[in-house]
């Protein structure tokens, strides 16, 4: 039985899968791809935020980093901007 399953599953059997691809199985697509996406931001960044909760010294290192390069850019968070802040890069990495 493990054979024909694989058969099947690789498309070397006789049998012939087909996958209807309607709106409901887009939509599910696109939300899975979404979610899994979204999940491991929104772990990095809860670890970065406690991280940073629990060591005020590397909070106001960061403050330092970033306040100034705010007010450089009148309070524009910019590509460049961001790519600026190497220890941001550090706290997040």
């Amino acid at each position: 039985e493990k054979d024909a399953l694989l058969k099947e599953a690789t498309g070397t059997g006789k049998k012939d899968l087909a996958v209807v691809l309607d709106d409901d199985t887009i939509v599910a697509q696109a939300l899975l791809f979404f979610s899994a996406g979204f999940d491991t931001v929104q772990t990095a960044l809860t670890f970065a935020a406690y991280e940073l909760a629990v060591n005020q010294d590397v909070q106001e290192r960061l403050a330092d980093e970033v306040v100034p390069i705010m007010k450089k850019n009148n309070g524009a968070l910019t590509y460049e901007s961001v790519n600026e802040m190497q220890y941001l890069d550090m706290v997040v990495a």
